[in-house]
């Protein structure tokens, strides 16, 4: 008779619990990544909206903070959110339209909760926005020149409600400028570093658009690892 060459019962229950040890390792981290593409690609489309609406909005109001229309709030925000695929708009003190409770920096401390603070918009893709008339200041990391010349900024939650809601992940930070228009924060490298992951993550924004990626290092590559928390 010929001998049939087979796996006994025993080798079979070995490989599949082999196969599923190997599984439970590498899905989350694949899971893991594939959300912080997706993530990735949020902050990329923020960001063109951004750009797109305060295009189309100096067609009709004139250069970037040059008329009443850009640097006074009520009549701002109602012009920019009309360039918007809108779902809800919200003005100081409405909810519903930003993240609901405490953003929390991107190593994981409590930050800020921006629900109420100023006006925001929820729009068609899921994405939250919302616009005060506060400036950037140094912990943004934009140039001295734009911190000059900026009249506010947008707080960004690329994925509405869905969490983590931290920063450098799927919230960020966005100037507007005088005659430049949107920028994101962490555009000039020598004002500082806090985008790592012992970092609070405040000036990820360009890094993330720059790489297309959200990839970090544990520490600061400069040395720098003040963990001021300046809740604004």
């Amino acid at each position: 008779m010929k001998k049939i060459n087979a796996f006994s019962l025993a080798e079979i229950v070995v490989t599949l619990m082999i196969i599923g040890v190997i599984s439970a390792m590498t899905l989350p981290s694949l899971r893991d990544t594939a959300e912080k593409k997706e993530l990735a690609a949020g902050l990329q489309k923020a960001y063109s909206t951004l750009n797109q609406a305060v295009t189309r909005m100096e067609l009709e109001n004139g250069p970037v903070g040059k008329t009443r229309y850009w640097t006074v709030a009520t009549e701002f925000w109602p012009l920019f959110t009309k360039e918007l695929n809108t779902m809800k708009v919200c003005n100081p003190g409405q909810k519903g339209c930003f993240t609901t409770g405490t953003i929390k920096a991107l190593n994981g401390n409590d930050w800020a909760n921006y629900e109420t603070q100023g006006y925001s918009v929820r729009t068609a893709d899921g994405i939250s926005y919302t616009y005060t008339t506060s400036l950037c200041t140094q912990e943004k990391a934009i140039s001295d020149e734009d911190m000059k010349n900026n009249f506010g900024r947008f707080v960004v939650d690329v994925n509405g409600e869905k969490g983590p809601n931290k920063f450098g992940e799927d919230v960020y930070f966005f100037c507007i400028v005088k005659e430049k228009g949107i920028v994101p924060a962490g555009s000039d490298t020598t004002k500082g570093d806090d985008c790592y992951r012992k970092g609070n993550g405040i000036s990820c924004a360009a890094k993330v658009l720059k790489a297309g990626k959200i990839d970090y290092l544990l520490e600061s590559a400069t040395g720098n690892t003040d963990d001021k928390n300046k809740k604004n």
